[in-house]
């Protein structure tokens, strides 16, 4: 028998008169894709420890619960597009898309019935062998830096590349030249999800490009020193102090699932908002 999510409690901003389920959080989300400049409206989904680590192990997925995970698959399902590091896709045996019975939902918001799928090449090469590479079909993406040389085994032959101009910090592809190339004629993204890993969400949150945060707190302390938290280290990011705004927060399980929305960005458009 399969079994039933927990029961889910808004906290904010004004809780309800029943308990919701897990998966009625994200159930009704829609994200705008107009309010960027012809660039795609960008979040991030993140999840972190107590003691604000991203990782045990090396790995982020036994960070997060099943609610989490849960939550994850419904964000995807209001977005054109979602985007994870290299560095990600070496650790996790991961996939970027939703389940067959999502189809419909992601239907229903006008979209692809899979996102497009999308790795961030740095300097390193991809791994050969990926279960994303199955998965995704022609619906993957490989966003490499231009000029930077990353051996005889780059990619895979059969993923489609492009190569858009790198940073000098991180040696990623600059992150405004991978949104303008994503919003353009050729793929069409106007919404963006990014699933880190920590430099691919401090690449885009230093250009100032993401719009929403979307964080899960799980109640557990890694007590690893040198685990990595969500952003990886850096210069200060501009705003950081006073940046986001706090949209909705509920807790199942004992994790928060917290929401959050850039000073600059527009009013939200869902449940909690």
């Amino acid at each position: 028998m399969k079994e039933e999510p927990p029961a889910a409690f808004l906290l904010y901003p004004s809780p309800p008169s029943r308990a919701l389920s897990a998966g009625e959080i994200y159930d009704d989300l829609t994200l705008p894709g107009d309010e960027t400049g012809g660039r795609p409206y960008t979040v991030i989904n993140a999840v972190s420890t107590l003691d604000g680590r991203a990782a045990v192990g090396g790995k982020s997925s036994p960070v997060g619960a099943a609610v989490d995970r849960l939550l994850m698959r419904d964000i995807r399902c209001a977005v054109d597009a979602v985007l994870v590091g290299a560095g990600t896709l070496r650790s996790e045996n991961l996939d970027l898309g939703v389940s067959r019975d999502l189809i419909g939902r992601r239907r229903a918001n006008g979209l692809a019935d899979q996102p497009l799928q999308i790795v961030l090449q740095g300097r390193s090469p991809l791994p050969e062998s990926r279960r994303l590479y199955e998965t995704a079909g022609d619906r993957l993406l490989v966003l490499a830096p231009k000029g930077v040389h990353r051996g005889p085994n780059e990619a895979p032959a059969r993923l489609t590349v492009r190569e858009v101009a790198a940073s000098p910090a991180s040696g990623l592809p600059d992150a405004g030249s991978v949104l303008a190339l994503l919003g353009g004629e050729e793929f069409g993204v106007r919404r963006l999800l990014v699933e880190g890993g920590p430099a691919v969400n401090r690449s885009f949150l230093a250009g100032g490009h993401v719009s929403e945060l979307f964080l899960t707190l799980a109640p557990g302390i890694t007590g690893e020193p040198d685990a990595p938290n969500i952003v990886s280290d850096g210069e200060p990011l501009p705003g950081a102090a006073r940046e986001w705004r706090l949209v909705s927060a509920y807790t199942a399980d004992g994790e928060l699932y917290l929401r959050y929305l850039s000073r600059r960005a527009g009013r939200v458009q869902s449940r909690g908002g």
